[in-house]
């Protein structure tokens, strides 16, 4: 119990916690806090002032944003933390937690290069984790993920061993995790004495592309560690504006590095933007920093707007984008630029780009005519090097905080600000030669694919599970045959598109192909075939993983390419 005077205001202001009264006995008030404070005595008293509670909801994740007593029944109860919904029938005694809802504050994503490959995300007070794009049991549940990094997740980076994950959190903190020996150590830079580094919410970090063992951590000063973290050197000066009017800040950083990137293609090649409109570059390993701020306000970018990304090109070293948004100051402008000379000259690619805040840019590294923005309603797509933009169809408005390649399948990640992880295929993307591919009768390459994910989908247990668990069923295994037809093809009166699968001369299917102009998608796996005719049940086992003929007749013409299939990959009986 607490002494009467005691603050229940233990959050930062902009959590706005809420005061709830019993209505049934307006002796027992809540506040939303770290905890569900609560006193039974019309606040003379007061339990669970600190972390971890003990009266109320004792197994929650905390943070709690929002409170709900039932007017009818005060033990019914429902509780919104960082964590989640809870829901309690017992005045808070016990709860459960809702778990399969489709939610999750996403700040940024990685991918590995395992197979099947692992997703990880940094998620707002959620810690980071790591999960299977496709899993064991045919499903990827809970059981699946991992917790790779703690507290507030944000930056999440992997290295080319698939050994060692670097994450920060909340006001940077760094950490490595060695998923081979399941430690996991701070490695956090320390300023020299009489100084300290100031970093943004979400501090960005990356692993050089040229060396895994190099890091790069972005403070008001670029950091640069040569051995995983172990230790750190300043690489640059302060490369905001350092204003002392702004710096003192008492919940949130100011004058910070938000965005930072090395070259893939150059090393030594590092861009790096700040939260107070700052852009730099240097072209010498940090020997020389050039700011090209000036320049991008010559070309429409406000010189004080928050940069949120740095983008150099994965195809010419002169080429690179940066995005600036106006979301902190109600400006929900887009903010794009390109430049082709190292950032002396810009031109904005926002033309066809809506009226919302841009976080992220993305450049194919297949492709340098293909280009991904994700932004507060979603994610839009241009194959004309950002001439013009479609948005993403299938997913929902949401903002969206951060974008990933997985490049071996080119699969896009995306990281939203409340509804999660969304993984799509874009392999076509890169073959659409500026929407040309669109105008003609076009089989686009096939993209490598197991004959079944997984040789042990009858070991699952999620049909114990019943609807409260979140699951998602693994993509379709076999190949997924992308083609596209012109509208004299479409509309021809030879009938409908064929696309036939062969293996030394013998047809092993004949699938009907959609009719409509444009981009078109069918599946074909052995298994499908054998669920459909079980006169055909040694299919399965006679299409093995190997080489198959795929074939498209359309509009009179006949197009062919080659396809694989790969073995299932091989899981433990375990995960």
């Amino acid at each position: 119990m607490s002494p009467e005077g005691t603050s229940v205001g233990s959050k930062a202001a902009y959590s706005f916690n809420e005061i709830r009264v019993d209505p049934a006995d307006p002796e027992r008030v809540y506040v939303t806090s770290e905890t569900l404070i609560s006193s039974v005595d019309g606040g003379r008293t007061w339990r669970d002032l600190r972390w971890p509670p003990e009266a109320l909801f004792s197994s929650i994740f905390g943070d709690v944003r929002t409170f709900w007593i039932d007017p009818f029944d005060a033990e019914r109860m429902i509780l919104g933390s960082d964590g989640g919904v809870f829901l309690s029938y017992d005045g808070g005694r016990t709860a459960d937690h809702l778990y399969n809802l489709p939610l999750g504050e996403v700040y940024a994503v990685a991918v590995d290069t395992t197979f099947p490959y692992h997703v990880y995300a940094g998620l707002q007070d959620h810690e980071a984790w790591r999960g299977p794009i496709n899993g064991w049991s045919g499903a990827v549940t809970l059981e699946d993920w991992a917790i790779v990094g703690l507290w507030d997740g944000m930056y999440v980076q992997v290295d080319p061993s698939n050994r060692f994950v670097y994450s920060t959190t909340q006001f940077g903190h760094p950490r490595r995790a060695d998923l081979r020996t399941g430690r996991r150590v701070a490695v956090e830079p320390t300023p020299p004495e009489g100084e300290e580094y100031r970093y943004t919410w979400t501090t960005p970090l990356q692993i050089s592309p040229h060396d895994p063992e190099v890091l790069y951590l972005g403070a008001q000063k670029l950091l640069r560690s040569p051995d995983r973290g172990d230790s750190w050197e300043e690489i640059s000066p302060d490369l905001t504006t350092a204003d002392p009017e702004k710096i003192p800040g008492q919940t949130v950083n100011y004058c910070t590095i938000t965005t930072l990137a090395e070259s893939a293609i150059e090393p030594g090649l590092l861009w790096v933007g700040t939260d107070d409109g700052r852009v730099h570059v240097s072209f010498d390993a940090s020997q020389r920093w050039l700011e090209r701020t000036q320049e991008l306000a010559a070309a429409g970018a406000p010189a004080d707007r928050w940069v949120s990304r740095v983008a150099p090109s994965r195809h010419h070293e002169a080429v690179a984008y940066v995005s600036k948004s106006g979301y902190r100051r109600d400006d929900p402008r887009p903010f794009l630029f390109r430049t082709a000379d190292g950032g002396e000259a810009w031109r904005s690619i926002a033309g066809g780009l809506p009226r919302a805040a841009i976080s992220v840019i993305l450049e194919d590294p297949h492709s340098p005519d293909v280009l991904y923005v994700g932004n507060d309603l979603g994610v839009w797509v241009s194959v004309d090097g950002g001439d013009a933009w479609t948005r993403l169809p299938g997913l929902p408005t949401v903002p969206v905080r951060d974008l990933t390649l997985q490049e071996r399948e080119r699969d896009l990640v995306i990281g939203t600000y409340g509804r999660g992880l969304w993984v799509v295929d874009v392999w076509p993307l890169r073959e659409l030669d500026r929407g040309r591919a669109l105008e003609r009768v076009h089989l686009f390459a096939v993209e490598p694919k197991p004959v079944s994910w997984s040789e042990r989908e009858e070991w699952g247990d999620d049909r114990l599970y019943g609807d409260r668990h979140l699951g998602t069923p693994n993509e379709p295994a076999g190949l997924g045959i992308y083609y596209a037809l012109p509208a004299e093809a479409a509309g021809a009166s030879e009938g409908n598109p064929k696309i036939s699968i062969l293996r030394g001369g013998e047809v092993l299917a004949e699938l009907d192909a959609g009719a409509g102009p444009g981009l078109q998608r069918v599946q074909w796996s052995p298994e499908s075939d054998a669920e459909a005719d079980p006169a055909r049940e040694g299919a399965r086992d006679a299409v093995a993983a190997g080489e198959v003929l795929v074939v498209l007749e359309a509009g009179g013409r006949t197009v062919r390419r080659r396809g694989r299939l790969l073995p299932a990959p091989e899981h433990p009986l375990q995960p």
